[in-house]
C-alpha cells in the first residue's frame, strides 16, 4: 500500500522518464530522417501527430467540461464555430467571447466561489526551476530507502 503522494510522484518520475526515452529515441532517429521522409507518405506523419496531440490535450480539457455540462457546452460550441465554421464576431477573438461566456454562467450558476479564486491567486507565483535527472534514474523504492535511512 501506497500513499496517494507516493503514487503521484511515482507517476510523475514515470512519465519523466519516458518523455526522456521518447528524446532519445527521436534523436536516434532523426539520422534516419531523410530516408523516412522519403519513403513514408506526408499524411501518415501528420496523421499519427495530430491523434496524440488531440488524445493528450483536447481530450483532457474536454473531459473537463463534460464534468459541468451547462457552464462548458456553450463556450465550446462558440470555439468550435469560430475556428471550424468560420463564425466571426467582429474585431474581438474568439476565445475572448468563450471565456467571457463561460465565466457569467459559472458565477450565475454558483460553479464558482470567491474562495476558488483565493485559491487560485495563492498558487500564482515564481517556483524555482527543477530537473530531476538523478530522480528519474533512481528507482522508487530505491529512493524510498535512502529516505527512511536518512531519517
Amino acid at each position: 500500500g501506497r500513499d496517494k503522494r507516493s503514487c503521484e510522484e511515482l507517476a510523475w518520475y514515470v512519465a519523466i522518464a519516458s518523455n526522456f526515452l521518447t528524446g532519445i529515441i527521436l534523436l536516434i532517429l532523426c539520422l534516419f530522417g531523410e530516408f523516412i521522409r522519403k519513403h513514408t507518405p506526408g499524411v501518415a506523419l501528420l496523421s499519427s501527430i495530430s491523434a496524440l496531440g488531440f488524445t493528450y490535450l483536447a481530450l483532457n480539457e474536454y473531459l473537463q467540461v463534460a464534468a459541468s455540462p451547462i457552464v462548458s457546452f456553450l463556450p465550446f460550441t462558440i470555439v468550435m464555430l469560430g475556428y471550424f465554421g468560420d463564425v466571426k464576431f467582429g474585431w474581438i477573438p474568439i476565445v475572448f467571447i468563450a471565456l467571457v461566456v463561460g465565466t457569467i454562467f459559472a458565477w450565475a450558476t454558483s460553479l464558482n466561489h470567491v474562495s476558488n479564486v483565493r485559491t487560485a491567486a495563492s498558487i500564482v507565483k515564481p517556483y524555482p526551476l527543477v530537473f530531476p535527472i538523478k530522480e528519474i534514474f533512481i528507482p522508487q523504492e530505491k529512493r524510498c530507502l535512502q529516505m527512511e535511512l536518512e531519517l
